[in-house]
């Protein structure tokens, strides 16, 4: 309920969801292989899924193979208003960027997860929070009566929801969210890192930077928090055993049942609301993210833009306007 010039900033201006994503083609990639996998869903007597392997030497990596999936598919003609109008929606690895430095994935790893999975997607809804608009969009592939057929049932059916006098805003909390979030008697169970093993690691790190093997690191380490079956979000599973991946992040991954993650979501954007939280189910992954960060972003236009949290100037006597801070960021450094 953030009110102000500055609110669409700070909730976020749009909400993109991706419509039909168990039916959308999907690339998955695991860092070091030499092919990738496209999944296409097939349409016969029964549906089901069909998986190529694409050997990724012909296109010279898995991101020339993205490009070129991208130049045979471009997309025109779309409104420019809306941020999005369909295409990828998916996720990386921090463990996918080693590839292009140098450095060896670790050995080990816990889980079969790709590095890379991406789903094209040609169905998706843009709500635009400041205008109070709804974008309702497919890429033109299909026939046309078929294309303006789903957008009409899409609208009316989006239609009742509007004229309910801003449920979306004013929305009571459901029953498990308010559970959840109260969490009575059953309190979960919480693992943090171990001090002295924290410190070790933090001295190594010193040490690296000593040595000038980097001038910067980012040490992360996990949290697990597990609910305990009396709690409303596992009716649905076993305890949920959540790690997080980064000390400076919000990302969560857990095994989670499709019910349980979607309330613990809505749990989330209730009680802690950010412009880049997210819920992404593709593949044999489940990611919940709260995020205040943008990382990264690229128009249409070519224009990138990176906004991390990192890095910042502390306010000061010296910095307390616009004016003097902008001064700052025409320093090459910053």
């Amino acid at each position: 309920h953030i009110q102000g010039p500055g609110a669409a900033a700070v909730r976020g201006r749009y909400s993109i969801i991706a419509l039909d994503v168990d039916n959308a083609i999907r690339i998955e990639y695991h860092a070091t292989d030499k092919w990738a996998r496209v999944c296409r869903l097939c349409v016969d007597d029964c549906l089901s899924y069909t998986d190529e392997k694409v050997n990724l030497k012909a296109f010279g990596g898995i991101w020339p193979l993205l490009a070129d999936f991208l130049e045979k598919r471009r997309i025109t003609d779309g409104n420019e208003l809306s941020p999005f109008w369909g295409g990828f929606m998916g996720y990386t690895t921090y463990e996918l960027g080693l590839e292009e430095i140098g450095v060896e994935t670790i050995a080990g790893r816990v889980h079969t997860r790709p590095d890379l999975c991406f789903a094209w997607i040609t169905r998706s809804l843009v709500l635009d929070h400041l205008e109070k608009k709804i974008y309702v969009q497919q890429l033109r592939g299909a026939e046309l009566r078929r294309l303006n057929s789903w957008l009409d049932e899409t609208v009316s059916l989006l239609k009742p929801l509007l004229s309910t006098s801003n449920r979306y805003s004013r929305r009571r909390s459901s029953k498990s969210e308010v559970d959840f979030i109260r969490n009575g008697a059953a309190r979960p169970s919480v693992s943090i890192p171990n001090n002295k093993a924290y410190e070790l690691k933090v001295r190594a790190c010193q040490e690296q930077i000593r040595r000038g093997e980097s001038y910067e690191l980012c040490l992360t380490d996990q949290t697990e928090i597990a609910l305990p079956r009396t709690d409303p979000l596992c009716r649905y599973n076993f305890p949920i055993n959540i790690t997080k991946h980064k000390t400076s992040g919000h990302a969560l991954t857990a095994k989670l049942s499709r019910t349980t993650a979607w309330s613990l979501y809505r749990s989330l954007r209730l009680r802690n609301p950010a412009p880049f939280a997210s819920i992404i189910r593709l593949g044999p992954a489940t990611f919940i993210s709260s995020s205040p960060e943008r990382f990264l972003s690229w128009s249409s236009g070519g224009k990138c833009s990176l906004r991390p949290m990192k890095g910042t100037v502390k306010k000061s006597p010296q910095v307390s306007t616009l004016a003097q801070a902008e001064a700052l960021l025409q320093i090459p450094k910053e």
